[in-house]
């Protein structure tokens, strides 16, 4: 069961925005910051929808800044774009989004009880691609190229589908592309679940797996990865995000709220502060997190 925060709401406001700062500091001191002494702080900007369709299921921002919402499943089971909203095609029990652009969505229903569980669908309600994105989906993340889906262990392990590549990458019209452990074969890393994910650059892709967690770069263009050990600090971590070569950690193993900064490559790893809520990614190392009425978004930033 996912954990969501809760969001204030705010009568007689279509959109509501207060920035919270964490009061407590971090300094990151030693070699891996070049011996630089750099304070951060995490800034919580929250959102408040009014005139919604009804309780969110789930939300993304597109690059832009706009947002793009899925309600919960139900007869007028909806998606809003900004504030527009079209029917979904089919009742999705477990929905899952990623904005593609402002006018373009990615839906899947992440358990596959059905032979196609994934559509692109355009502001105006039109379907323009509908396809199977595999069963027991964790992550779906789309850009104007690429879309990518990751799986955790009910199909990552077993699957004989494309899911059981851990995995999967699909064009922008939801052709599949190429699987993670059948490209990479014995180069691949082990993947028993995809605990996180996030994008990197436009079209490279970050992943952490279950079991050992290393931190995996995948370019989708070349189909090559690089391959990094992480601090035992991260393990387990349920989101990750980007900016450079500084990855952001949430939740890892032992300590449910906390947030860490870690420089690629380096041995150790900060803990920033915590949030109680569930995080996804976000581009440009910020966090994501939804409740029903609205969402949050988290940016460690320096001072």
């Amino acid at each position: 069961m996912e954990r969501r925060s809760r969001i204030r709401t705010a009568a007689n406001k279509r959109l509501e925005r207060t920035r919270h700062e964490r009061a407590s500091l971090v300094s990151c001191v030693g070699e891996p910051l070049k011996r630089s002494v750099r304070f951060l702080i995490l800034r919580e900007t929250k959102y408040h929808l009014a005139g919604l369709p009804g309780p969110l299921a789930d939300l993304d921002l597109t690059q832009s800044g706009n947002w793009i919402g899925v309600t919960e499943v139900g007869q007028k089971q909806s998606l809003s774009f900004g504030g527009k909203t079209v029917r979904v095609p089919v009742p999705c029990q477990f929905p899952k989004i990623a904005a593609i652009d402002d006018e373009t969505v990615l839906l899947v229903n992440s358990r596959a009880w059905t032979e196609r569980n994934a559509w692109i669908i355009a502001s105006s309600g039109d379907v323009k691609a509908q396809f199977s994105a595999g069963d027991a989906i964790q992550n779906a993340l789309a850009s104007t190229t690429f879309i990518v889906v990751t799986y955790f262990d009910e199909s990552a392990l077993t699957s004989p589908g494309v899911e059981g590549n851990g995995v999967a990458i699909f064009d922008a019209s939801g052709n599949f592309v190429f699987g993670y452990r059948e490209s990479f074969k014995e180069k691949a890393v082990d993947i028993s679940d995809c605990y996180a994910a996030c994008w990197a650059e436009e079209n490279r892709l970050l992943f952490l797996p279950y079991t050992e967690f290393p931190l995996v770069s995948l370019d989708l263009e070349r189909k090559t990865q690089k391959v990094w050990e992480t601090p035992a600090l991260v393990a387990g971590s349920g989101a990750i995000t980007a900016l450079d070569d500084i990855v952001y950690f949430h939740r890892p193993y032992g300590d449910e709220e906390g947030i860490y900064e870690w420089r690629i490559g380096s041995e150790s790893a900060n803990r920033l502060g915590s949030y109680s809520g569930h995080l996804r990614a976000l581009r440009n190392g910020r966090f994501l997190a939804t409740d029903k009425v609205g969402y949050v978004v988290l940016s460690p930033s320096e001072i």
